[in-house]
């Protein structure tokens, strides 16, 4: 019903709330920009992780679909929070024996297992698969 008179598709409704969250995820406090780099890494985490459980689990479990096109694009928030990463490392507050990518991309995987288990995945379960 008036659901579609807003989208045309569920592409369009997925592409709106990544567009969505990846606008959110961009902005910065600007009193965080003096802060030590982790200090700004913690701050991603904790407003991606607002935004998740302000999504609700359910829609998460859609976003966080590999069969979902929008899921497996590099996404504006996916770079963000590896710029943060290379800078904690490059600042030698964080260690460089995964890159920053690889930690994104460890980032990525709990998220979505977190989505579909609705739990957080166990260490060796991680490790083992990144």
């Amino acid at each position: 019903g008036s659901f579609y008179r807003y989208f045309d598709t569920k592409s369009d409704v997925l592409r709106e709330m990544y567009e969505t969250g990846d606008e959110l995820m961009q902005h910065e406090d600007e009193a965080l920009l003096t802060r030590p780099w982790m200090e700004r890494v913690s701050a991603f985490i904790d407003k991606y992780a607002r935004l998740n459980v302000d999504t609700g689990l359910d829609a998460m479990r859609v976003l966080y679909n590999p069969e979902n096109t929008w899921f497996t694009r590099v996404r504006p928030m996916q770079q963000k929070l590896e710029m943060l990463l290379s800078g904690a490392q490059s600042a030698g507050e964080l260690t460089a024996e995964y890159s920053a990518t690889e930690l994104t991309e460890l980032f990525s995987y709990v998220c979505a297992e977190f989505a579909t288990i609705g739990a957080f995945p166990a260490a060796h379960t991680i490790w083992n698969s990144a």
